[in-house]
């Protein structure tokens, strides 16, 4: 799979955080991961990133791994965390 094109991009979901538009990637498929390389079919990932303003650069990223199913049940909590995260002592 290669990167994705601008129209790819701009069709990702996005969702309030941190005070700006969090950009929410959702793929399916077989991943591999740190601890094996072999890929395992049948799985999900949820992945977020935010760039707040006035953070100095920061980058915020939250993912979330797993079988199809499992992950999928879960994304309202994902999301749901995912909107209600905050800066503090900035």
């Amino acid at each position: 799979m290669g990167a994705p094109d601008d129209a790819a991009l701009a069709a990702l979901e996005r969702v309030p955080s941190l005070g700006v538009d969090a950009v929410v990637y959702e793929g399916v498929g077989s991943l591999t991961s740190m601890r094996s390389r072999t890929p395992v079919p049948g799985q999900r990932m949820l992945a977020a990133i935010v760039r707040p303003e006035n953070a100095g650069g920061t980058i915020v990223t939250l993912k979330l791994t797993g079988p199809d199913a499992d992950v999928a049940a879960a994304k309202p909590d994902f999301m749901d965390v995912l909107s209600s995260l905050e800066m503090r002592g900035r």
